[in-house]
């Protein structure tokens, strides 16, 4: 078996939804979050606070670059923010999104500690955005869909 990729929104439950699969499959679990804290030496909200969108993006699609399998790997949220990252992403091996009700997801996020790009301003308004933004993203990138709590 080669590598199984897991992408969703922040929060959504894909490192504990990896972790049990990469136990059942008896393969290595990534979490490419993990992978860049353990990297930078910083949390990822507190990188993405300090850098910005633009150049978090890069250090995260350069940390995909690292990964070697077979393995299932649980990317941050925003990896679908960049085609290159998606397009790498389909070499590695299948792509799951693992799917939470929109409410759910509204509720972990805009619960503190909130993620850096969700401070500031009206969170409502912000998590519309990102919503919209990402979930079309989501299902471009996935050759299949995981439905979590219902």
């Amino acid at each position: 078996m080669g590598n199984i990729v897991i992408i969703g929104f922040p929060r959504a439950g894909k490192t504990h939804f990896g972790r049990c699969l990469a136990e059942k499959e008896n393969l290595p679990f990534i979490d490419t979050d993990a992978r860049i804290e353990m990297k930078m030496g910083l949390s990822v909200r507190r990188l993405h606070g300090l850098v910005g969108e633009e150049l978090f993006r890069e250090i995260e699609h350069l940390t995909l670059h690292e990964i070697h399998g077979p393995a299932i790997i649980a990317t941050g949220g925003g990896v679908v923010m960049r085609w290159e990252n998606i397009e790498l992403l389909k070499k590695m091996g299948p792509i799951f999104y693992f799917r939470q009700p929109k409410e759910l997801i509204r509720q972990r996020l805009l619960t503190p500690p909130r993620p850096s790009f969700l401070e500031g301003g009206d969170m409502e308004s912000r998590f519309e955005e990102l919503y919209k933004l990402r979930e079309p993203l989501y299902y471009k990138a996935a050759t299949e869909v995981v439905d979590g709590k219902q």
